[in-house]
């Protein structure tokens, strides 16, 4: 388990609770063995309804999930980084569009002009399609985002995974007395696109009248909230309106501190402080009813509390920019909002909380490729290249031109088009030259199917470098290559196919590779069928092919180097 700098290790005891009674009996517990070890892990958004004697609905998801480790150890985040292929580039959707986002936001006016509410912060969720593991994504995102409150927690019930900047409170002690501390964020503007507009913005957020507003709303309820279990007089705001940057954007931060009792429950003080002000709004209980109301579905971890408590002290972050995955579940929820106030318009508010998501997104130069063959100026499969184009740049959120469809090629040969990523168009041309070997070889290790890239043709392809300097260099048609369960995958310039016993078997895409369009033609006229290959299949196969909509079929053979031994599949 990661939190902030630390991996924690040799786990001890786990405790979870799904109603307030074991709530209650493992904070009680944490409070009592807090003197040996390191107790991590997080709260539920959902737990505040036991703060606020509402009725709750049975949970399936633990409310409280902490385990208490022997060990931390310090996250060596280069030596995971270093010689690390970026594989993970997700699809996000979202899940309601902004007609419904404006209806929203004016239900939330209606309910300011009424009384109800003077800021209420309103969150929507987008879902994460992804190949690839939890760690893979982690780390990706940490290469950019490696915040104070980072988090990595996989258990039996879920993976989360968050990056949050925001801390919820901290307390540390000392002889006579506890010292809490928390910095609520409010506030939020985009990066400039040079050190001149980066200023700039900055110095808008931090003299702009609605962010200071908003942040200094959420100040007073939290010195309110600070004040129900602080020493008398104690309550002190020490920073007001600080700017924090971070890579993809600026957010205006407010420091608050109090003195409290030594030794003050855990319970105590979740019941004075939680949910965090900074991500419900004032007054805090009637402005979550209106969220209640107005979100509709749980907000889980997000929104809740991700902490560590140790003898010495214990930390705790608002988990914002938090990726949520059941295990049962494909695809991880990211939720993003903001506050909303009067003068808030639903247009800004709405682009404010889709920057929030770009985070997850590597820093990554990379365009789409289609590859395609021209005769008599005509694009052979035409519409086949152009709708796998369309998909993919709807899945890395490229714009798609339908001008494209009318694409005329210049000249005869091989066309290769390229879509960058801010959708503008490059096409060479060249011509097809005979291959220089009638072989095919194995790959030296395998690739992992884990990765989003292999499923869309694109300019990055570190993975495929060795092969195709080997193509280059004319010492084979191609390299096939196979994944980390020993299964056959694809090429590197090509799919693959074997003939065995009568039937040709190509690997499906799920497998790890590209969904070729010559490929797709023989499945679709029944002439390939689809199936798990293993590298042991390679050595009993009749017939080696390799195809893509360029060469189109050619039928290979192994080197005669790999004769020599036929590897065991799993």
């Amino acid at each position: 388990m990661i939190f902030g700098d630390k991996i924690y290790s040799q786990s001890l005891k786990k405790l979870i609770a799904f109603e307030k009674q074991g709530f209650q009996a493992a904070l009680d517990y944490i409070d009592k063995h807090r003197e040996y070890g390191y107790f991590v892990g997080y709260i539920r958004y959902e737990a505040k309804d036991i703060f606020l004697q509402n009725d709750m609905p049975a949970s399936k998801m633990p409310l409280l999930y902490f385990e208490h480790f022997e060990c931390a150890t310090s996250l060596d985040i280069s030596s995971y980084q270093e010689g690390r292929q970026e594989v993970f580039y997700p699809s996000i959707d979202l899940q309601i569009d902004f007609a419904t986002y404006a209806q929203k936001i004016a239900q939330i006016k209606e309910a300011i002009r009424s009384g109800d509410t003077y800021q209420t912060n309103f969150t929507h969720p987008l879902k994460l399609k992804t190949h690839c593991d939890a760690l893979a994504i982690f780390y990706s995102i940490l290469s950019t985002q490696n915040t104070p409150y980072k988090a990595l927690i996989i258990n039996e019930f879920e993976s989360i995974l968050s990056f949050s900047p925001e801390l919820f409170f901290t307390i540390t002690t000392s002889k006579s007395h506890d010292t809490i501390t928390t910095c609520p964020m409010k506030g939020t503007i985009k990066r400039g696109a040079d050190p001149l507009e980066d200023r700039a913005h900055q110095e808008f957020l931090r003299n702009d009248p609605k962010n200071r507003s908003e942040n200094v709303m959420i100040v007073d309820l939290l010195r309110n909230d600070l004040s129900r279990i602080a020493l008398k007089n104690s309550v002190n705001v020490n920073r007001l309106f600080a700017i924090q940057t971070h890579p993809t954007l600026h957010q205006m931060v407010s420091e608050i501190s109090a003195f409290i009792p030594k030794n003050t429950p855990l319970f105590t003080i979740f019941s004075a402080l939680f949910p965090c002000g900074s991500i419900t709004g004032a007054p805090k209980k009637r402005t979550m009813e209106i969220i209640a109301a107005l979100e509709g579905s749980p907000r889980g971890v997000y929104c809740g509390a991700i902490g560590v408590i140790s003898k010495e002290q214990m930390t705790w972050s608002v988990p914002i920019r938090t990726l949520h995955k059941a295990q049962e579940d494909k695809e991880y929820t990211l939720n993003v909002g903001g506050g909303i106030v009067w003068d808030s318009r639903a247009n800004e508010e709405w682009e404010e909380s889709l920057l929030k998501s770009f985070f997850v997104y590597p820093k990554l130069e990379f365009s789409l490729v289609e590859t395609m063959w021209v005769e008599g100026l005509e694009i052979a499969d035409a519409p086949l290249h152009f709708e796998r184009l369309k998909n993919s740049a709807k899945y890395f959120g490229i714009a798609f031109d339908t001008k494209l469809l009318e694409q005329k090629p210049q000249k005869d040969g091989i066309m290769r088009l390229l879509l960058s990523q801010d959708g503008q168009i490059h096409t060479t041309y060249h011509p097809l030259l005979s291959p220089q070997s009638q072989y095919v070889r194995l790959a030296q290790s395998p690739l992992d199917y884990r990765n989003d890239f292999l499923y869309h043709k694109t300019t990055h392809r570190p993975w495929y470098a060795s092969s195709m300097e080997m193509i280059a260099k004319g010492l084979v048609f191609d390299v096939i290559h196979y994944n980390q369960d020993g299964q056959l995958t694809e090429g590197a310039r090509s799919n693959i196919a074997l003939e065995i016993d009568g039937e040709i078997w190509t690997p499906p895409i799920a497998c790890g590779l590209l969904g070729g369009i010559y490929r797709q033609k023989m499945l679709t006229k029944g002439l390939w069928k689809e199936k798990i290959l293993y590298i042991s299949d390679l050595f009993r196969a009749d017939r080696i092919y390799c195809a893509n909509s360029v060469r189109q079929l050619h039928t290979l053979k192994l080197c005669p180097s790999m004769r020599s031994v036929c590897p065991k599949h799993p």
